[in-house]
């Protein structure tokens, strides 16, 4: 018996950036408010069919996933012109046919995975600081302050909405 297709629709977004394009589908493609940043094929088999298929079009470098979107970041070889449509449609497709792009049950493993691919790149020291003077500051080391509030609603109602519409999160 045939697996049944999921019907699904999805929208291409042009974002600030030329490089990214953002593809928003009708359902969310991870759980919660996770977001995944994959760098390469091999992070993406990690956890994620859907990045790992998106990594086989020769033009992406990048590809991002939080909520109901993809970003998909390329190289310059092509313009998006030429390639967003059929980009779209194979999402699309891809959607219809799979009921998850993340696979929750791997992610326990890929996360620690995905995080310490992104953490092995040496933090960089602002111009004109000592890389030796900069402090990092464990979040269980910082003190609450009354603006606590205020800077989460601020973030929330400006800073995320502006970040999304780049094909990002926060």
């Amino acid at each position: 018996m045939e697996t049944p297709r999921i019907p699904t629709s999805v929208y291409a977004e042009m974002t600030p950036n030329p490089a990214v394009m953002k593809f928003v589908a009708d359902r969310d493609l991870v759980p919660g408010d996770l977001q995944l940043e994959f760098r390469n094929k091999g992070e993406a088999m990690l956890c994620s069919p859907l990045a790992t298929e998106i990594f086989n079009f020769p033009f992406v470098t990048n590809v991002f996933i939080s909520g109901q979107m993809v970003s998909v970041t390329k190289d310059d070889s092509l313009g998006w012109e030429m390639i967003v449509q059929q980009l779209r449609e194979y999402i699309r497709e891809w959607l219809m046919d799979h009921a998850e792009a993340v696979e929750a049950d791997k992610l326990e493993d890929a996360l620690p995975k995905l995080a310490s691919a992104v953490s092995e790149a040496p933090a960089a020291a602002p111009a004109g600081l000592d890389p030796e003077s900069v402090k990092f500051i464990a979040e269980e080391d910082i003190v609450p302050s009354e603006h606590d509030d205020t800077i989460k609603q601020l973030l929330e109602e400006f800073v995320r909405p502006a970040v999304e519409q780049d094909g990002g999160a926060i």
